[in-house]
């Protein structure tokens, strides 16, 4: 009998099998199971999404979790209450996750057993969670990751998100719409179709809008940091929230909430740095605002009391993660800067020239540190090569000819040239450490590499060249880790054609 997926005349798929090409092994095709899923006791399944970002819709439909039924009706769910009537809940103490869905074995396919989990979890927790620290390493060691985990869907879809956002892509096919990730794109709308509210689901969806934001995913990227910013303020972890789902029995919990909430605001402002004047999804933060504590101390499950405020930060707990959210407060006063409509040109000038004395503080704090925060920097000099952009600047008139134009020319160069000293030194590191590399400065070196490019243009500058070449470089290196690095390298030779038109 021949199935969908099998070859006429044969009785091997046309395809590996969705565990094998998740696991990157050599699949021998059997049918109705393959040889590895038959030893390993694996629910074997064909026909998953391709490399090529083509996804075979009628696996995932199998696995649809309502099915029609006429002579049932639809329940009303707890997220349903909420939004019609919450004063129900006033005196009910009810988990958000009162949707019993089940994992389907598309996604489990990808984390195939607790081990697998496990060493999901260690991996992220020594690379990505350095620099993201959104996950509570403590909860989801005591309380999440157990060997029945795959009875939490929104467990699993975390576990999925952390695994991709790690990965690096396949040299034969660098792709970044891999079947893993469409996996968790279907999965994360279903839970969500599906009225299940929980803060591990928003930490994935900020996970897979990282992970298009890294790989250049758009307009995906912009959409789900949206579609994050309206969850979280569906179950009220915002700050100043009036009605919250999800309540926070624990300071651990407390930090939590809050470093998750902050990283949506980090996201929602970052996606826009290279084109401001999109609306933000967030509100920004105000300057009374608690900055997360330390981080070493909430690895381990330690709340330590602190007054570190987005306008009065203490130098004995600013952390990294601390240290990037002032960073995207002030990314989010430059697009907010840049955005609005200019009454008081001068004013506006003072405006900018005081946004740029703060950043320049901050990058001459960090550098002085014994160990620079390179990832605060990063987004510091993104953001500074935006606010210096003239061509951002539609609507002042001494931006499109003038002084001020000039001024802004010198000034990005100045950043071009200090962001990229020493550069080809910082090469050995950046090969040897792709997984713990963050994407925050590939629109500062790519905003370098387009000043310099300019300049090359103008004059010959061999030093300029030199740089350019080092930039190039440095793409070449990143892009293994991220995409968005080739998509910059590819944009920087479209710019040269056009030069030489």
């Amino acid at each position: 009998m021949q199935t969908p997926d099998s070859q006429p005349g044969t009785s091997r798929a046309s395809q590996a099998c969705g565990v094998c090409r998740g696991r990157k092994r050599k699949c021998d095709k059997s049918i109705p199971k393959c040889g590895w899923c038959l030893s390993k006791g694996y629910h074997c399944e064909y026909g998953l999404p391709s490399r090529d970002g083509n996804s075979a819709s009628s696996t995932w439909a199998q696995h649809a979790m309502f099915q029609e039924n006429p002579g049932v009706r639809h329940p009303v769910t707890l997220p349903t209450i909420i939004f019609m009537d919450p004063t129900l809940l006033h005196a009910s103490r009810i988990d958000g996750l009162q949707c019993f869905v089940q994992v389907p074995p598309v996604i489990l396919q990808f984390i195939a057993d607790f081990t697998v989990a496990r060493d999901i979890a260690a991996r992220f927790f020594g690379t990505i969670h350095k620099w993201m620290p959104i996950i509570s390493k403590k909860r989801l060691y005591d309380h999440y990751l157990t060997p029945m985990y795959h009875s939490r869907p929104d467990i699993t879809l975390l576990l999925l998100c952390m695994k991709i956002i790690m990965d690096t892509l396949p040299v034969e096919s660098p792709s970044p719409q891999t079947p893993e990730y469409h996996a968790a794109k279907h999965f994360y709308l279903e839970l969500q179709t599906a009225g299940v509210l929980s803060v591990q689901i928003l930490q994935a969806g900020l996970l897979l809008a990282l992970y298009e934001l890294g790989h250049a995913i758009y307009p995906a990227a912009f959409l789900t940091i949206g579609t994050c910013a309206r969850y979280g303020y569906a179950i009220g972890i915002n700050k100043g929230a009036t009605v919250q789902v999800i309540k926070a029995m624990t300071m651990i919990e407390v930090e939590e909430n809050s470093r998750v909430w902050w990283a949506t605001v980090i996201l929602d402002r970052f996606i826009s740095v290279g084109c401001p004047g999109r609306p933000l999804a967030t509100e920004q933060p105000g300057f009374h605002d608690s900055l997360p504590t330390d981080d070493a101390s909430w690895d381990i499950g330690i709340i330590q009391r602190h007054d570190a405020l987005l306008n009065r930060p203490s130098d004995a707990h600013m952390r990294k993660f601390a240290l990037l959210c002032q960073a995207a407060s002030l990314l989010g006063q430059v697009l907010s800067h840049i955005a609005t409509p200019v009454r008081d040109e001068q004013v506006h000038i003072e405006e900018a020239e005081q946004l740029e004395r703060t950043m320049n503080s901050m990058i001459t704090a960090s550098e002085s540190t014994d160990i620079e925060d390179y990832d605060q920097i990063a987004m510091i000099y993104s953001t500074l090569m935006t606010l210096q952009n003239f061509s951002l600047h539609p609507n002042l008139n001494s931006y499109r000819n003038g002084e001020r134009k000039q001024q802004a020319e010198k000034a990005l160069h100045k950043l071009s040239t200090k962001f990229c000293v020493c550069l080809p030194e910082k090469f050995p590191y950046l090969a040897s450490n792709l997984e713990n590399i963050s994407p925050w400065g590939l629109y500062g070196a790519y905003q370098a590499a387009v000043t310099f490019l300019k300049v090359i243009q103008e004059t010959r500058d061999p030093g300029a060249v030199e740089t350019l070449k080092a930039l190039k470089e440095m793409f070449e290196i990143l892009r293994k880790r991220w995409y968005s690095a080739e998509v910059y390298l590819r944009l920087l030779e479209a710019r040269e054609v056009m030069n030489m038109q």
